[in-house]
């Protein structure tokens, strides 16, 4: 159960529905990255467009026939893919430096026989002897004038060259066309290339900093058991705060806090987990609220409960139960308070009392270490069922590893993708070095739906931590 760093980061890859939430979480990223590269696209091609003109003049090639002389001879098959085998022979002639020097010279360009060899294409019109000679240029007029120059200059330099057949022009030069703007086939490209990198931002991201996305993230590479499921709550359904305590709360919220409270109730049999300690690997994850919960619902159950605040940095119990400062002293944790309990503790529902406030001591002092603490959170723990620790963050808060001695077991809050599950683990291996029993996670505030692993594999998790801190589990098929 206790497994390295390395083992764990070995763990960390990615499945088909880890793929699928991180393109879903950040679809408007992908899409907006799409649109921002088919804009771009679109831009470079207006702004980059120059047209270019087509002209074309034809050529046939034509095979002596000395063995059929005569006004009515015609060429034979065997003479016309003869005279279609010379025509790669001729495509070299003709893009010769030597006839593209006569060109330019003809026209009076000053232009490299390199530029104007890749203006000039030659094309060879299927089952027969003719062939095109294709310029294009952005002036018309030019481009034209390209095509007849090489009409007046190639017949002469292909007798000249190849001793066998002879081309007669068919055709002067006409403008057949005009390059095409492209416009939308250039902004499809950009839209595919951003979707493309984009996408693979996404995922590599998503990679490099893996978090917690489902049940699966803890429980198979985490190796704990998930002890609730506490859904994302719109603020507009939850007017009155997500305490247990108002009557406006959704319904499957509800559910899902009576759910997590029912399997640590379990948990806890026989009184073997009687001061649980609720923690998180960093701020913001709801650890406060899911302590609350716990306490309203275990009291709600019959169980008389104790919660803390613990969090000497952010103390907001008081806050979230409406409990004002002036009427409560502060906790020392020293035996002197246990003769003054009403001061300090605020008994709200029945069996359900709150210490919201502890006395900030000096940041050199160490409260939650001393042996009195620890003494003194014990006789508290005599008059109550269970006692809720609500501690800071564990990631790099020593106030939560020195709580770990007045606490029984662990329960890990994991906010739903906030944290990356390296800093998860690391908190979690925090915890473990100071001999703290790590229970299981409540993965809170759920903002898709979740797909649980299978049944057989969540048993074995929950065995496996069954073995590792030897108390009775609860059969996963009686409480979930």
């Amino acid at each position: 159960m206790n497994r390295s760093q390395e083992e764990l980061n070995n763990e960390f890859e990615f499945k088909l529905s880890d793929i699928l939430y991180l393109v879903r979480r950040k679809i408007w990223l992908i899409v907006l990255a799409a649109v921002v590269f088919a804009a771009v696209g679109y831009a470079y091609t207006e702004y980059n467009y120059f047209p270019s003109y087509f002209a074309t003049s034809s050529f046939l090639i034509n095979v002596d026939n000395e063995n059929n002389q005569g006004e009515n001879t015609r060429p034979t098959m065997s003479e016309v893919g003869f005279a279609r085998s010379l025509v790669p022979t001729y495509n070299e002639v003709l893009k010769s430096n030597r006839v593209m020097e006569k060109v330019a010279e003809i026209l009076g360009l000053a232009m490299p026989p390199e530029m104007l060899k890749q203006i000039v294409t030659m094309t060879p019109v299927e089952k027969t002897s003719v062939f095109y000679v294709t310029t294009f240029y952005p002036d018309a007029d030019i481009a034209v004038s390209l095509a007849n120059a090489i009409a007046d200059v190639a017949p002469d330099a292909f007798r000249e060259t190849v001793e066998i057949g002879t081309v007669t022009v068919l055709d002067k030069a006409f403008i057949t066309g005009i390059v095409p703007k492209n416009t939308v086939r250039n902004s499809i490209i950009g839209g595919v290339i951003g979707l493309m990198l984009s996408g693979l931002g996404v995922l590599a991201c998503g990679y490099v900093s893996a978090k917690v996305i489902d049940v699966g993230g803890i429980e198979e590479k985490l190796m704990l058991p998930v002890l609730g499921e506490i859904k994302h709550v719109r603020k507009g359904k939850a007017p009155a705060g997500l305490a247990m305590t108002s009557d406006l709360l959704p319904s499957d919220y509800i559910r899902s806090n009576l759910l997590m409270s029912t399997l640590i109730s379990h948990l806890a049999n026989q009184k073997l987990m009687k001061k649980l300690l609720v923690t998180s690997t960093l701020s913001k994850e709801g650890k406060t609220m899911v302590a609350i919960n716990l306490g309203i619902c275990l009291a709600r159950m019959g169980k008389s409960v104790l919660l803390i605040d613990c969090d000497m940095h952010k103390q907001s119990v008081h806050r979230y139960l409406n409990l004002p400062r002036e009427k409560f002293t502060s906790f020392y944790g020293v035996k002197e308070d246990l003769q003054n309990q009403d001061k300090y503790i605020a008994k709200l529902e029945r069996g359900f009392h709150v210490i919201p406030f502890i006395h900030q001591f000096d940041k050199k002092q160490v409260l939650f270490q001393s042996k009195e603490f620890i003494e003194t959170i014990d006789e508290l723990s005599k008059n109550y069922d269970y006692v809720i620790l609500d501690a800071p963050s564990a990631y790099a808060d020593p106030n939560t590893l020195n709580l770990v001695d007045s606490s029984d077991c662990v329960v890990f809050v994991v906010k739903h993708d906030r944290y990356t599950l390296k800093k998860i683990s690391k908190s979690l291996m925090n915890l473990r070095m100071v001999g703290a029993k790590v229970i299981g996670c409540v993965l809170n505030d759920i903002k898709h739906i979740q797909v649980n692993v299978d049944a057989d594999k969540k048993q074995r998790v929950y065995q496996q931590v069954q073995s590792e801190h030897s108390y009775a589990m609860p059969q996963l098929d009686k409480v979930v």
